[in-house]
């Protein structure tokens, strides 16, 4: 084989390689942007379930000095109930 040809030869798998490897640089570029996205929605989601439980703890919390108070009027009703016997 000629210096020629296995100069053509060299230059065609050069240029093979060069394009298989700007695919797999897209490929990965996409990837890496499709796992930064999903990142941020976790983070996002995170946040949101941190605001929830807070939510919620403010709520449960709110119950239980309803709860309280139910209990209190219940004594007082009762107490009255007595007095007026």
């Amino acid at each position: 084989m000629s210096a020629d040809a296995d100069r053509a030869r060299h230059t065609e798998e050069l240029e093979r390689l060069r394009q298989a490897f700007q695919s797999a640089d897209a490929e990965a570029r996409a990837y890496i942007a499709t796992l930064e996205r999903d990142l941020a929605l976790a983070h996002a989601l995170g946040e949101q379930a941190a605001d929830q439980r807070e939510r919620a703890d403010r709520a449960e919390a709110d119950i239980e000095r309803a709860h309280a108070d139910v209990q209190a009027a219940e004594v007082r009703t009762r107490r009255m109930s007595a007095w007026r016997r």
